[in-house]
């Protein structure tokens, strides 16, 4: 494990006294694959830095109370179908990830659909962030000029309900997200932990401490970002969490999702709704227009189609990043193609 070196700077911002705090590795005791940072962070800079004391107790609780209205309309199904996605455990709800604006898969259940290469994994198909989240949380940020003014278009909102179910070992990867990358956590004290070897063991490099109301920044090409994976174990919250994270998606794989919504998922959907017993159900229409624009594409390089297989004999094509093996919660990537068995 690694102590960190933390310079804590006290900067006056709407008149409150905001604590930031950056951290740093000893020059001569740091992981060995930073040799390839130093070029660019000489300082030894981890690539996280910390806010805190930037929303008052009393702005904490309203934004609290409004992420609990929006699990309950979630629950009533207030919200576009993929908006809210739940992780059950012994058939309780241990956590759900909210994503608005824009989604992207990251169970095994989704990548292994065969066209969720098409842009990176993304998808529109979500509903838009409520007014709370942009006016509560995300202003304050940009009035203090933590976050770029038209920066953010995308907002997850990962709730673990009872603290018992978290997060693997990821990447946040930089083929779908422009980094950096801003989480707030709500409800209580939490941390986040990089460089964990097993997702339920109490070991790992080193963890970044994250208060009630914390802001964490993980910066743009950095050893945090793009050197090793964190997490959040349940041995790492102390009881119900919740972190909005605030992110841009590249306008590339944007474009490419909304052209893949609107040009296939969403018609493909409609002509799929049918009596008739010979009608071809939703999924295998999906794997047809795949087929096909796997054929397409192979065409253009003058191979042969791609055979896409059977998720049923367990075997499919993912693009994902070097998390793909941890658990059930996965940030896939765009990283590589690796054939899971």
């Amino acid at each position: 494990a690694y102590d960190l070196i933390t310079k804590k700077t006290i900067l006056q911002i709407n008149g409150r006294n905001i604590t930031k705090t950056e951290y740093f590795f000893s020059p001569d005791y740091h992981p060995s694959n930073f040799v390839s940072f130093v070029k660019e962070f000489p300082d030894y800079r981890v690539g996280v830095v910390t806010y805190e004391n930037l929303y008052t107790h009393e702005e904490l609780l309203e934004i609290e109370r409004e992420c609990y209205e929006t699990e309950k309309k979630c629950f009533h199904n207030h919200y576009l179908p993929m908006t809210g996605q739940t992780t059950c455990v012994s058939e309780k709800v241990r956590r759900t990830k909210f994503f608005f604006g824009a989604r992207y898969m990251w169970s095994r259940v989704q990548l292994s659909e065969p066209h969720s290469f098409v842009g990176a994994g993304v998808r529109t198909d979500v509903s838009e962030p409520p007014r709370w989240l942009r006016t509560l949380v995300e202003r304050p940020m940009v009035d203090a000029k933590i976050i770029p003014k038209d920066f953010v278009n995308s907002i997850t909102m990962n709730v673990y309900h009872d603290g018992k179910e978290g997060l693997a070992q990821h990447f946040d990867d930089a083929v779908r997200f422009k980094q950096p990358i801003f989480t707030l956590r709500i409800f209580s004290d939490c941390r986040l932990s990089f460089g964990s070897q097993f997702y339920g063991f109490c070991n790992g490099a080193f963890c970044i401490p994250m208060s009630r109301g914390c802001i964490t920044v993980m910066e743009e090409n950095s050893y945090a970002a793009n050197g090793i994976k964190h997490c959040v174990r349940p041995c790492d919250m102390t009881g119900k969490s919740s972190a909005i994270i605030l992110r841009q998606m590249h306008e590339r794989v944007m474009k490419e999702a909304k052209i893949y919504d609107e040009s296939v998922d969403f018609p493909t959907h409609f002509s799929t709704l049918s009596l008739h017993e010979e009608s071809v159900s939703y999924a295998d229409q999906k794997k047809i227009e795949a087929e096909a624009m796997l054929t397409k594409c192979s065409e253009q390089f003058n191979n042969a189609p791609l055979k896409l297989d059977q998720t049923q004999n367990g075997n499919c094509l993912l693009y994902t990043s070097d998390a793909a093996d941890d658990l059930l919660c996965v940030d896939l990537g765009g990283r590589r193609i690796i054939k899971k068995k």
